[in-house]
């Protein structure tokens, strides 16, 4: 809907996991190289935790990208209990559940599926999404499946993403053994004020965005109503878009996202933090922000998420004083004038008598002696109106020069005109002659050939 009104090719914020948006703050590259570490040295257990929203999944999604082939993966998003056990649902990660099938008889067939893949030199990478549901056996569960290993290789890699509810789960002394074997445990924080803007400057260059749409103060007011919560950055800049689109506004600014929050957000169930920041008045961090903000279209209009330097100003460039505007004003007028130039080359081209327009030249000439003579008393008597001599002294040297081309041009056109002429009259009398002076000449051409032998 507002897309095209903000010059964008697809919706910058959208509530779904897609990897092409991933910004990669601080954060977020050392989630990404924490996994990539666990996977190339064969980790039994990595650990990603983070709050609703901070963009777990995503990293997972784009974590699945770099992923070569020589690995076999299989994804679990759902452990809540009431949708079965964690052998039914790790099977079917495979491709390998079928119905009616005991405990023992799904244990098998996953052992020797794992074994099989490691004869033919492949890796099995198992991935549990929102792993914060399971419960205390069913993570001891999943450990004994980690059991099976060669002498040298774990046949089977485990990763689990969720919630601070699965930390607190793992330190629980019944899991001890568990938490031992994990090799890499990492907690994703919410991102800061300046990681906001960043977030929000890098979603709408994805989109296709090549000018602004928010403002650093509003960037700033999101952060302080999202709490740098990746998700709610994306409902309320998804919402305040389309708020921004209804009023046809060309830049969001902290004005419309309190508006929206205040008529949207008050009595949501969306849980935005600071929900009475715009009583307050706008924070002192704004005016800050401006000069580090990763503007889309800096200043030097080089498009890019890190702001581009710009040129310090000549400080030989002034500004233009009064007296100054008062010079140009006097020297447009006085250039004004030149559009009686038209007049007189009509004039000159309407006129047949090569003596009227000499005439005119003596009297162009005359009077551009007399103009230096009348502009050096003025000077004599002001020596300040020094500058504006130079102006008129330009001007009207440009007009003398324009006015004595057009004059030599049309000599120059009245003279061949003449020359054509007098050749026409030459050829016509010669025509003459020639018939008269041979009468019997037939009209086939034969005359010219009577004229060739005669001769």
């Amino acid at each position: 809907m507002y897309e095209a009104f903000y010059g964008l090719k697809k919706k910058p914020f959208s509530m779904l996991p897609d990897p092409d948006f991933l910004f990669l703050s601080k954060k977020h590259q050392a989630a990404l190289a924490l996994l990539g570490y666990g996977l190339l040295n064969h980790a039994g257990f990595c650990v990603i935790s983070g709050e609703p929203g901070a963009g777990k999944t995503t990293i997972v999604r784009a974590f699945l990208q770099t992923i070569g082939d020589d690995i076999t993966v299989g994804l679990i998003t759902n452990t809540h209990r009431s949708f079965g056990g964690l052998l039914d649902w790790t099977l079917s990660a495979f491709n390998l559940h079928r119905p009616n099938l005991t405990q023992v008889e799904m244990y098998q067939i996953f052992m020797d599926y794992l074994i099989k893949e490691y004869a033919k030199n492949r890796s099995v990478l198992l991935i549990i999404d929102e792993a914060q549901n399971m419960s205390a056996d069913a993570l001891e569960e999943l450990r004994m499946l980690s059991n099976v290993n060669s002498e040298k290789d774990q046949l089977i890699q485990i990763i689990l993403v969720g919630q601070p509810a699965l930390k607190e789960m793992l330190s629980k002394p019944e899991l001890v053994q568990f938490a031992q074997r994990i090799a890499v445990d990492y907690h994703l924080d919410l991102l800061d004020l300046e990681e906001t803007c960043g977030y929000i400057q890098h979603r709408l260059i994805t989109a296709g965005a090549e000018k602004d749409v928010f403002t650093p103060a509003a960037c700033e007011r999101i952060y302080n109503h999202s709490g740098g919560t990746p998700r709610l950055i994306n409902l309320l800049c998804e919402t305040v878009l389309v708020y921004g689109f209804a009023d046809q506004l060309e830049m969001v600014d902290v004005d419309m996202v309190d508006e929206m929050v205040q008529e949207r957000m008050k009595n949501s169930v969306v849980p935005i933090i600071n929900r009475d920041i715009a009583k307050q008045g706008k924070t002192t961090k704004s005016n800050i922000l401006e000069k580090d903000f990763p503007w889309i279209r800096p200043e030097g209009r080089v498009p890019g998420l890190k702001p581009q330097a710009v040129d310090a100003p000549d400080v030989r460039q002034q500004s233009i004083e009064d007296d100054d505007i008062t010079d140009i004003n006097s020297a447009v007028e006085t250039q004004s004038s030149d559009e009686g130039l038209v007049s007189e080359t009509e004039e000159i081209l309407q006129s047949k008598k090569i003596e009227e327009v000499c005439k005119e030249t003596a009297e162009s000439k005359s009077a551009s002696h007399q103009k230096p003579e009348n502009q050096t008393s003025i000077n004599t008597q002001n020596t300040g109106y020094s500058d504006k001599k130079e102006v008129a002294d330009s001007v009207y040297l440009r007009k003398s020069l324009l006015k004595y081309g057009v004059i030599s041009a049309v000599l120059g056109l009245t003279l061949i005109a003449a020359a054509i002429v007098l050749d026409a009259e030459n050829k016509i009398q010669s025509e003459i002659t020639n018939n008269n002076f041979f009468p019997e000449a037939d009209k086939t051409g034969k005359g010219a050939i009577a004229v060739s032998g005669h001769e």
